[in-house]
């Protein structure tokens, strides 16, 4: 409003200036004194039109923007790996099988003679002696030499390269071998000593085994064994 009225007035100023009544005489005018009024007028119509946006600029409201929402990126869920599954067969079950334990065989002393074999009449033997004897006692854990003397009374050699002398069953009384080579050979109607290293069970009681005389696998003659430990 007020530069409004600043205009009107410098505008009434200056038609009163340029303008004479007609038929009077107008005042002459200082020209300096216009000049300065003049320039007057306009500071102050510049000094009020520039309060007046000012005032304008300061009563509007500023535009304070609007903060953008930030939208959170989704939550993922892991994903568990698979349990494995167990593809493995199932194990064989084991079942026990019960072994009866071997019961060592007792024999029963003979009588020293000759030992009915299923040879034939050319391989054939008679147990002259032996020692110890059938039935023999001795201490626990004593050693001795296993003797046994026999006589060929078939009608054919036993050939040192062929015959044998081995460890049959019953109580391993033996120290070292459970066979021997014939030392010799044994023509017809001959007698060799068979001679093994052997050893008594620690323990007390009655033991015993068989060893044999044997050509390629066919039995000649037996050779016993009977011992009481005490």
């Amino acid at each position: 409003m007020k530069l409004l009225k600043y205009v009107v007035a410098v505008s009434v100023l200056i038609a009163l200036i340029g303008c004479s009544t007609p038929g009077a005489t107008a005042p002459t005018a200082n020209p300096q004194e216009v000049e300065a009024t003049m320039s007057i007028m306009r500071t102050q119509a510049y000094e009020s039109a520039a309060q007046v946006f000012t005032q304008t600029a300061a009563a509007k409201p500023s535009d304070t923007p609007v903060p953008t929402e930030t939208q959170a990126p989704p939550t993922r869920t892991p994903t568990e790996p698979p349990t494995p599954t167990n593809t493995f067969p199932p194990l064989p079950t084991w079942t026990p099988t019960r072994i009866p334990p071997t019961a060592t065989p007792v024999f029963t002393p003979t009588p020293v003679g000759p030992v009915p074999t299923a040879t034939s009449a050319a391989l054939q033997c008679q147990i002259k002696s032996q020692s110890p004897a059938l039935g023999a006692s001795m201490s626990p854990n004593n050693d001795f030499d296993m003797h046994w003397i026999v006589k060929n009374t078939g009608t054919a050699a036993w050939n040192s390269d062929n015959v044998d002398y081995k460890y049959i069953s019953g109580t391993k009384f033996q120290k070292y071998a459970d066979g021997f080579d014939f030392p010799k050979t044994v023509n017809p109607g001959e007698e060799i000593d068979l001679a093994v290293d052997m050893k008594a069970p620690g323990t007390t009681g009655a033991y015993s085994a068989t060893w044999a005389i044997v050509q390629s696998g066919q039995t000649i003659c037996t050779l016993k064994i009977d011992l009481q430990v005490k």
